[in-house]
């Protein structure tokens, strides 16, 4: 995600759990990136998110859903845009 150079991490963590609901299991920060690819005062935090439910087998659908879910969060309240 592709949020401004003075987002924390914390900012971002915080609204991807809001978002994710009951089936988040876990969010962990893999990278950050910060560079010509992202633009002039921007950073890319690369998050890998794991979504499991307690009461069965998450489909294809409902990962995506959950996945737009936390998207839509970040973009709303941090203006983040998914990195190309």
């Amino acid at each position: 995600m592709v949020v401004d150079e003075a987002t924390p991490y914390g900012d971002l963590e915080r609204e991807i759990v809001a978002a994710g609901g009951k089936d988040l299991e876990s969010v962990a920060l893999l990278d950050v990136y910060r560079g010509q690819q992202v633009g002039e005062g921007k950073k890319s935090f690369a998050v890998r998110v794991t979504f499991r439910s307690a009461s069965g087998t998450l489909a294809e659908a409902d990962v995506e859903r959950l996945a737009k879910r936390v998207a839509g969060r970040l973009q709303h309240t941090l203006g983040a845009t998914i990195r190309d």
